[in-house]
């Protein structure tokens, strides 16, 4: 009867026990300090069609435009994405109001890129994850702040 009954809850459980957990993972981008501000970002890659985009240019408002924090010092997305997966993706940033004047970055707070598939920034999830690192520096060049993505 135990036996039985352990069996049960094993069939009842297994399915559940085998869903793949999702994360949520905030994209950072912050600007360069001594460059024309970007007019809109986007975080384009795997888990949103790569942006979408058409001809390599991503319409405002897509699902992968990242807002700009309150502070205003960088720009933010939120994506969910399943832990133990890798995905690739760039940063894209429109630097006219018509984003015809644009370009695609490699993320410059993730090293991990992908060489041999144009340099796309590759993300392995895990759970937890610490992402995207990135230093404040003062005029002086001395560092006044350290955060990272969690």
């Amino acid at each position: 009867m135990l036996k039985r009954w352990l069996g049960l809850c094993i069939l009842l459980l297994a399915p559940w026990a085998l869903t793949a957990q999702t994360i949520n993972v905030t994209f950072r981008y912050i600007p360069e300090p001594n460059a024309a501000p970007p007019v809109r970002v986007f975080v384009p890659g795997q888990f949103n069609n790569w942006g979408p985009n058409a001809s390599g240019v991503i319409a405002a408002g897509a699902v992968s435009q990242m807002d700009l924090d309150a502070s205003g010092a960088f720009y933010k997305k939120t994506i969910s994405l399943t832990a133990g997966q890798s995905y690739m993706y760039k940063m894209h940033l429109h630097l006219n109001t018509s984003g015809t004047s644009n370009s695609w970055i490699s993320d410059p707070l993730n090293p991990k890129t992908n060489p041999a598939d144009n340099n796309n920034s590759v993300l392995d999830v895990t759970n937890p994850i610490a992402f995207q690192p990135a230093r404040e520096a003062n005029t002086s060049g001395q560092i006044k702040a350290f955060s990272v993505g969690l």
